[in-house]
């Protein structure tokens, strides 16, 4: 799943929140040899700058398919009074390149006013007529329900589909849920692994949000599709079946496959079936439960002489701000209006304070030069920044192990105060602590911990990316993975011509689900907070 705020429309109430669905059907083929590997981008349109595309997403690609379901869906604020345009870009993805088949644009309230809200289109190429395929557009309302659904699925007997010339059998399942508005029309929502050569597979542990699996309603009729993986994307069905999660709730858990009608021999088992009531993001701010800023300024020689306009670090004289300044700012805003009291323990990094009288470059020095690090408000953020930017010599290397570390031990002390804390780092390049650093995120994963950093200047930030553990599950130097997902990167530059808003949006769209986690995982019923 794709989602997250719609940061253009992101003003009042949504009158729905809704989730934007993909298929193509007849697409180009633009491949010579074998069949068009489909990859859809999804743009929105800014509110002020109508021209304006912006990036929302990416669906999975589809290999050698004409025909694709995109499992990949989109969250969205749906405003009745506002037009909101939408762009979908579909690729061929070929080994070096993104190949272009159409385009087609449209608005959420054109879909929405459509029958089923289901939105048919023709895709084209930019000034040129012919159709490239069809698209079609489905909308569904989001599911307030917050509660996550845990399962293993063991197939026996599965009947081999190989041929003479292919390969193993190596099963994989969709799983289909009704739609709304229309129950006989089903939604692919979800593709399991495939499970390699093997006619008797069990998924193991398969964890999904509710609202993902059947839009929150246990009720919700659910078609479990079982094929054999086949490269060349005509994958071999096996057989299904249908249920309801509150079916399997209840014990019914045996099923055997049909194809064709006819009923085979291959039974499914749904084992260790457990729903899990989560607690909100809402219920965790309307529960007493607080939230608390840190910040860490990279002070690093990389940045560049403070005195020099283009430094990271100038202070321009005319004050407009740096890049430092606003990010701290962009992001300040949003956390201030949740922060408890406002009081923000804020540090540097790779600099040489010398309001210390100190020479030697320190790698977790109190911004504000006092004995208490705590400054008020975003204002005293800045000032702080101002003030260890005049008083602090730049130097280096770039090590968050320090900063980290006192955060954690910051935390550890404060258990008992029902806190959630956001450590915010503002960095121009890669560390060079990259061990101790993995090792207290890996650490920090188990306290009420978020970590947002953000790059500025022109930095690859490789190991930022790496840190953030959105392809790879992190790991500590002792080959223990996060407990959970507390990281969050972004680059600067990437938001540099949008508006002021969208760098809070992104660096923030996780931290209410790194919230309910955190809850979820240690076991903090709702009770327990009210």
């Amino acid at each position: 799943m794709e989602g997250g705020n719609q940061g253009p429309y992101n003003v009042g109430e949504p009158t729905e929140k809704i989730t934007l669905h993909i298929s193509c059907r007849k697409l180009a083929d633009l491949d010579i040899i074998t069949v068009s590997d489909p990859v859809c981008h999804v743009y929105i349109a800014d509110s002020d700058h109508p021209d304006d595309w912006m990036l929302y997403g990416k669906t999975e690609q589809i290999e050698n398919n004409l025909n694709p379901d995109f499992v990949t869906y989109f969250e969205m604020d749906y405003y009745f009074e506002k037009i909101q345009k939408i762009k979908v870009e579909v690729f061929d993805v070929d080994v070096t390149r993104l190949e272009r088949i159409g385009n087609f644009e449209t608005t959420l309230g054109e879909i929405m006013g459509s029958v089923n809200t289901t939105l048919t289109g023709t895709l084209t190429i930019p000034n040129k007529k012919k159709s490239r395929g069809q698209i079609i557009l489905r909308t569904e309302k989001v599911a307030t329900s917050n509660d996550l659904i845990y399962f293993s699925l063991r197939i026996n007997d599965l009947v081999s589909n190989k041929g003479w010339f292919c390969g193993s059998d190596d099963p994989f399942i969709f799983i289909e849920r009704a739609r709304e508005n229309d129950q006989e029309e089903f939604l692919r929502v979800i593709q399991t692994e495939p499970i390699r050569n093997d006619l008797n597979p069990t998924w193991r542990y398969l964890k999904y949000e509710a609202k993902e699996i059947c839009n929150g309603d246990l009720q919700c009729p659910l078609k479990f599709k079982v094929y054999s993986w086949r490269n060349s994307g005509h994958h071999k069905f096996f057989g299904e079946f249908e249920t309801t999660m509150l079916r399997i709730r209840n014990g019914d858990t045996q099923y055997n496959l049909f194809k064709d009608g006819a009923q085979q021999k291959s039974i499914c088992s749904f084992e260790e079936f457990f729903i899990e009531e989560r607690a909100s993001f809402f219920d965790f701010l309307h529960s007493g439960w607080k939230m608390n800023l840190m910040v860490c300024v990279d002070f690093t020689a990389s940045n560049g002489e403070v005195t020099v306009p283009s430094s990271l670090h100038y202070l321009n004289p005319t004050g407009e701000f740096n890049d430092y300044q606003n990010a701290i700012r962009q992001v300040g805003n949003i956390l201030e209006l949740y922060d408890y009291n406002r009081q923000y323990p804020c540090y540097g990094f790779g600099g040489i304070p010398r309001y210390s009288g100190s020479n030697q470059v320190s790698h977790c020095f109190h911004l504000n030069g006092l004995e208490d690090p705590e400054v008020d408000g975003v204002n005293g953020i800045l000032e702080s920044y101002q003030f260890s930017l005049l008083n602090c010599g730049l130097y280096g290397p770039t090590n968050f192990g320090e900063c980290m570390r006192k955060t954690v031990d910051y935390i550890k002390e404060r258990m008992d105060e029902r806190m959630y804390h956001i450590l915010l780092i503002l960095t121009d390049g890669d560390i060079h602590d990259m061990p101790i650093t993995r090792d207290i995120i890996v650490e920090g994963s188990h306290y009420p911990l978020s970590i947002i950093i953000i790059g500025l200047g022109e930095s690859s930030f490789d190991k930022m990316i790496e840190l953030d553990g959105d392809d790879v599950v992190l790991k500590n130097t002792r080959g223990e993975a996060t407990r959970r997902d507390i990281v969050q990167f972004v680059k600067f530059n990437d938001f540099r011509h949008l508006s002021k808003q969208a760098l809070a949006e992104e660096v923030l769209e996780e931290v209410p689900e790194q919230v309910v986690s955190y809850l979820s995982q240690n076991n903090i019923k709702l009770d327990e907070v009210n």
